[in-house]
């Protein structure tokens, strides 16, 4: 009796799939396909179809290495008619109620204004002198969609640089492009297709993987930290893109300009000074706890490097014409039980990670674990700031 039931209820089982195959549904071990993570990408997987050189291109070639790491690019996301304008999250309004979601690099135009690319909500945020926060581009929903600065959207946007013209270019981390605001408003896609691959050659058929930061060269090509692919490229416009620099050691999260003459790049534990050969030099910070996790780095009108440390200690750093390196925010080095934040009153930063410096000399700094912006107030006589929550909640 056992065995003639065994026997009719695998029957069923059988004609049951049997049923859901001629109905065209997908066999059970077919997963939908991953999206990209909105802070961190781990390293691609994916073999290229030959191996890309280890050295700076001398010029465009005809042909080169490509491989992809996603089979289909990312489209622009259809909300549905009940869906509202921005998230509850995106709040625009006065500095201090405006809220930001994991905001990631930070930069200052001509004037003085600062932008935010508040990565969390995939948007460019601006900061402007009356202290009030408007939205300039992108909706709080992942996408790739130029036109104008009101209809685009962005993927985890992350470093960003003005041209001499203001044109403002960013580095869509998730759209594996570079993408570009005009003085009038629309936002135009510069290279990258929303594959992450690898390809020099040109500017319409190259691909990156996972951009985040951006830098002028001294020829006026945009220098990108393809961070995913381990290199810096160079995109020299009306022309194409190449490799710049091919770094085995390990990810390339940020690049800077200093005083329009000198590159500097920072990554894993490194800060390496750039040649124009595409060669590079470490630099030996003389510190007591080496760097952990750098993520932003800039300069200011007088040559001086700043540097942030994303790791828990939380650390900025400053570092002179003569190479000599400080910190200047208290920062925690012991074990994680004795650790206290006062998120209200903050002696410490959670997660630095993209730092601006104006034609005045003062510093803001993108508190990503916190969702704010914070600016760093000199203290008489201390190499030591103190912290002011200057934007977010």
């Amino acid at each position: 009796m056992r065995a003639n039931s065994f026997t009719i209820i695998w029957l069923a089982i059988l004609l049951l799939c049997a049923c859901e195959q001629k109905q065209g549904l997908p066999p059970a071990d077919i997963k939908p396909s991953s999206t990209v993570s909105p802070i961190s990408v781990q390293p691609s997987q994916a073999t290229p179809t030959s191996t890309p050189s280890d050295k700076p291109l001398t010029s465009l070639p005809s042909q080169s290495s490509v491989f992809l790491t996603s089979p289909t690019p990312v489209t622009p996301t259809s909300l549905p008619s009940n869906t509202p304008t921005l998230p509850p999250s995106l709040v625009n309004g006065f500095r201090t109620n405006a809220q930001f979601s994991a905001p990631t690099q930070l930069v200052v135009d001509y004037n003085d204004i600062l932008y935010v690319a508040d990565s969390g909500h995939h948007a460019i945020r601006k900061i402007l002198p009356n202290g009030q926060v408007i939205t300039l581009s992108g909706n709080g929903f992942p996408g790739l969609k130029d036109g104008p600065v009101a209809q685009a959207q962005f993927n985890n946007p992350t470093g960003m640089i003005f041209d001499k013209n203001e044109v403002l270019y960013i580095a869509d981390t998730g759209n594996h492009a570079i993408r570009k605001i005009s003085k009038d408003g629309i936002v135009s896609t510069v290279v990258g297709k929303g594959l992450a691959g690898f390809k020099d050659g040109l500017i319409s058929e190259a691909l990156l993987n996972s951009p985040t930061n951006l830098a002028w060269s001294q020829d006026g090509a945009l220098l990108i930290t393809d961070t995913q692919n381990y290199r810096i490229r160079k995109l020299i416009f009306g022309q194409g893109i190449q490799t710049f620099l091919y770094y085995q050691i390990g990810l390339l999260e940020a690049i800077t300009t200093v005083l329009k003459d000198k590159l500097y790049a920072i990554g894993g534990e490194r800060f390496l000074e750039l040649f124009s050969n595409g060669e590079y030099k470490e630099i030996k910070l003389d510190l007591f706890i080496k760097l952990s996790s750098p993520r932003g780095i800039t300069s200011d009108n007088q040559g001086n490097i700043y540097i942030t440390n994303i790791h828990r200690y939380g650390r900025v750093l400053r570092i002179d014409k003569n190479g000599k390196a400080e910190d200047l925010v208290d920062f925690y080095f012991g074990p994680e039980s004795g650790y206290i934040y006062n998120p209200e009153k903050p002696t410490t930063l959670q997660g630095p990670a993209g730092i601006a410096v104006n034609s005045q000399g003062e510093i803001y700094v993108a508190e990503m674990f916190q969702n704010r912006i914070i600016k760093l107030i000199p203290k008489p006589g201390a190499m030591i700031h103190s912290l002011e929550i200057f934007a977010g909640k």
